[in-house]
């Protein structure tokens, strides 16, 4: 799917920032998507290699983020930390972001969801340490990133199954 050109021509379309709280041009209600794209377009307009050099940038500060999230899983060995985050940098829908193919959704989708795991597994030990305010903002801060991954990507679908599969996983030891 090339669909930032065409997320690009229809955001053009749009008279006001509340027309962002529309469906993107697939039909899907993504109003983070639309609110970046509309926010690009109407601050630098023509500037499309600036947009994919933006993602690119993105997509690399992404993967020290996603290195954290694997030591979820793997506390005491940072080599599978490592060879995990690899082997997601190198996946072919990642490759396709880099190739700035479809790269809106699944760049924001992801800050979204790791950040999503990071936030509620630190208020999950704030919580154990006694530290109940400072875990309620962390939980706060946790639910505003699934939000942003919910409303940027066709979140509604996956999710469940990815909050299940880190439930599963992260009980194991609990």
């Amino acid at each position: 799917m090339f669909d930032d050109d065409h997320q690009i021509i229809h955001v053009s379309s749009f008279t006001s920032i509340a027309d962002t709280f529309s469906v993107d041009f697939l039909g899907f209600f993504r109003p983070v998507k639309n609110l970046i794209f509309y926010t690009w377009s109407s601050l630098l307009p023509d500037q499309y290699q600036a947009w994919r050099l933006t993602a690119v940038v993105l997509f690399l500060g992404l993967i020290p983020i996603v290195y954290r999230f694997f030591g979820l899983f793997w506390k005491d060995q940072p080599y599978l930390q490592l060879f995990c985050t690899a082997l997601w940098a190198c996946a072919p829908a990642l490759t396709t972001v880099v190739s700035w193919i479809s790269s809106t959704n699944i760049l924001v989708g992801g800050y979204g969801f790791f950040l999503y795991f990071l936030f509620y597994e630190k208020s999950y030990e704030l919580d154990q340490s006694g530290e109940q305010y400072k875990g309620y903002v962390w939980k706060f801060a946790a639910l505003l990133m699934f939000g942003l991954a919910c409303f940027s990507y066709e979140a509604s679908i996956t999710a469940p199954v990815l909050l299940g599969l880190k439930e599963f996983v992260l009980n194991q030891e609990r």
